[in-house]
């Protein structure tokens, strides 16, 4: 008798959330579960692993050219700065607006 691979198996395997999971399988993307015993949702392990197969052949390495990140620390720098001078700007208006009258 075959083994099936359990719902956490699949879960530690794929490195995905269960929720992620359901998406995939009910958009086609990964192969749909079985019902074990119970009720318990197995998966055939042959095509979980050429699922894991091709996503490796797929999957892009992720690699930021050095001179592309400059220029994102760059514009998240200037980004924060931005944020933190529109902060206080709206915190000396409401200074102003809650002070007592003379």
């Amino acid at each position: 008798m075959e083994k099936f691979l359990t719902l956490p198996e699949v879960l530690e395997l794929t490195r995905v959330s269960y929720t992620t999971l359901s998406r995939y399988w009910k958009a086609g993307l990964f192969p749909r579960p079985l019902l074990g015993r119970g009720k318990k949702l197995v998966f055939d392990p042959e095509a979980v692993s050429a699922w894991l197969q091709a996503q490796q052949q797929v999957a892009p390495p992720n690699i930021i050219p050095p001179s592309q990140l400059k220029r994102e620390t760059k514009a998240w720098n200037e980004r924060q700065q931005l944020a933190k001078a529109t902060l206080a700007k709206h915190a000396e208006g409401r200074k102003q607006n809650f002070q007592k009258p003379k």
